[in-house]
């Protein structure tokens, strides 16, 4: 006995239509990344291959480097302070 496939449902069908092959990020040299499951900001020295990219960081005062596939990085937004110090509030200061 032969199963013949079901079809799928309108709404997933044109989902479906709408999904475009996946693209590998783009990084240019300078970009602020970090891996995906975390670790130090590095920034992107080279592209490599298509999928590739060279990083550097530093680990105290030593420079270090690794060729990272795009797809375990995503991109820092530098523009945004590390630790925000629009935290700080001046009314509560004096306060106990």
């Amino acid at each position: 006995m032969t199963r013949r496939p079901q079809a799928m449902p309108p709404e997933v069908e044109r989902e479906a239509d709408r999904a475009e092959p996946s693209q590998p990020q783009r990084f240019i040299r300078g970009d602020t990344v970090m891996l995906k499951s975390g670790g130090p900001r590095m920034t992107v020295q080279t592209q490599v291959t298509e999928e590739t990219v060279r990083c550097v960081w530093f680990d105290g005062a030593r420079e270090m480097a690794a060729i990272y596939d795009v797809d375990m990085l995503r991109p820092i937004d530098m523009s945004k302070p590390r630790h925000a110090a629009s935290e700080y509030d001046a009314s509560e200061e004096g306060r106990e």
